[in-house]
C-alpha cells in the first residue's frame, strides 16, 4: 500500500463526521447486534443506504457523540465502534500497481490546523484494518483507464500523466485551477446546469447533507446570475471549534491543493467517467469552492475557515451519487 505525500490529519473531535452529513454505516449485522446491545433503538434503516445505518439524534448528531468525544471510542478499545467509524477518513483503492490509502476531506480536522501530523503509511494502513484482520477496498482500478470515453490506456500510461500533476500541487505550489487546466460547467449531453441548481435546492429532508447539497446549488445558481440567499449552516458548531484550536489562520491555497491531489489520487472518477470528464468535474468543483468559500467570508467567517467549510461541502456533494450521476453527463473538453 502506499500514501502519497503531505496528508495530514489528527481527530480534534470537531465532531462533524459524526454528525447526519452522511450515512453512518452500512452496518453488518454483527454490528447491529452490539450496538442494540448497548441501546435497542440506536439502529435504524435507511432506504437511501439501502442498509442499516446509525438513528441520528433530533440534532443531527450522533447518538454515541458526547461532550469528549466517540462514547464507543475508549471501552474495549474501541471495538465496539462501527467499522465505517473505524476507518473515517480514511479508505483504499486497488490499483494494478498496488493499493492507493486516501482520506475524505468532508472532516475539519483533515483539512485544517498547522498542528497536524503528517500520516505515516503504518498508521493509516492500521486504520484499514477490519476486526476479522482483513483490509477491504473501497474502490478498485482495472488495468485500464478511460482517458477519454472513446480511449482506453494502460494504468500506468495514466500514472505518468498524473505524477507531474501531483507534483505541481504538492511540492510546487501551483494553482490548482493551472494543474487541472480545464473550463467549469462544460456542457452538459442532457439537462442543464439551472436544472440542476433547482433540484439540489429543493431541501426533502432536514439533514446537513441536504443542507449541504442547498449551498452546493446555491454556488451553481450565483454563477447563473441568481443570488446567494442565507440558509442554514448546522455545522456552525464544528467550525466554532476549530477557531479554538486554530488559532492563527492556516494556508487557504494549501488547502485546496491538498484536497485537489486527494481528488486526482482516489481515482474515484473512474467508476463513472473518463479522466477528461474528470478534469472537468474537478474544474466546477474548484469554482464552487471558491465562491461557497467567498459567501463564508462576507457572513464573517475567517478565510481559512471559509474555505474548510467550502470544502466539506464541495466533498461532501462531490462523493455522493447526486454528483456522480451528473459526472457522467458532462462533455469532454474538445
Amino acid at each position: 500500500m502506499r500514501i502519497r505525500g503531505q496528508v495530514r490529519y489528527r481527530c480534534f473531535g470537531d465532531g462533524m463526521c459524526c454528525s447526519d452529513m452522511h450515512a453512518i454505516g452500512a452496518l453488518e449485522e454483527d454490528e447491529v447486534v452490539r450496538l442494540q446491545a448497548v441501546d435497542p433503538d440506536v439502529v435504524g434503516y435507511s432506504d437511501l443506504a439501502d442498509a442499516h445505518v446509525l438513528r441520528m439524534r433530533p440534532d443531527g448528531t450522533c447518538p454515541f457523540l458526547g461532550d469528549t468525544g466517540c462514547m464507543l471510542h475508549e471501552p474495549m478499545n474501541g471495538l465496539i465502534k462501527p467499522h465505517p467509524c473505524w476507518r473515517f477518513p480514511y479508505g483504499l483503492t486497488a490499483t494494478p500497481t498496488g493499493g492507493r490509502i486516501t482520506t475524505e476531506h468532508r472532516c475539519s480536522c483533515r483539512t485544517i490546523g498547522r498542528d497536524r501530523p503528517e500520516v505515516p503509511l503504518e498508521k493509516a494502513a492500521q486504520e484499514l484494518v477490519e476486526r476479522d484482520g482483513r483490509t477491504r477496498a473501497n474502490h478498485t482500478v482495472d488495468a485500464e483507464v478511460a482517458i477519454r470515453r472513446d480511449e482506453m490506456i494502460p494504468f500506468a500510461e495514466y500514472e505518468a500523466i498524473e505524477a507531474p500533476m501531483l507534483k505541481a500541487l504538492l511540492e510546487e505550489g501551483a494553482r490548482p485551477e493551472d494543474v487541472i487546466d480545464r473550463q467549469p460547467f462544460p456542457n452538459l449531453i442532457e439537462g442543464t446546469w439551472g436544472a440542476i441548481a433547482g433540484g439540489m435546492r429543493v431541501v426533502e429532508t432536514d439533514s446537513r447533507f441536504d443542507d449541504a447539497l442547498s449551498w452546493f446549488g446555491a454556488a451553481i445558481d450565483v454563477r447563473d446570475g441568481g443570488t446567494m440567499d442565507h440558509q442554514a449552516r448546522p455545522w456552525t458548531e464544528s467550525f466554532d471549534r476549530v477557531l479554538t484550536r486554530v488559532p492563527e489562520a492556516d494556508d487557504a491555497e494549501a488547502m485546496i491543493r491538498d484536497w485537489v491531489a486527494d481528488s486526482l489520487w482516489s481515482l474515484y472518477w473512474t467508476a463513472y467517467g473518463s479522466f477528461e470528464q474528470a478534469r472537468c468535474e474537478m474544474a466546477t468543483r474548484l469554482w464552487l469552492l471558491r465562491r461557497l468559500a467567498q459567501e463564508f467570508v462576507s457572513l464573517g467567517s475567517r478565510e481559512d475557515v471559509a474555505t474548510a467549510e467550502a470544502l466539506m461541502i464541495v466533498d461532501l456533494v462531490g462523493t455522493s451519487e447526486w454528483w456522480e450521476g451528473i459526472t457522467a453527463r458532462l462533455s469532454e473538453a474538445d
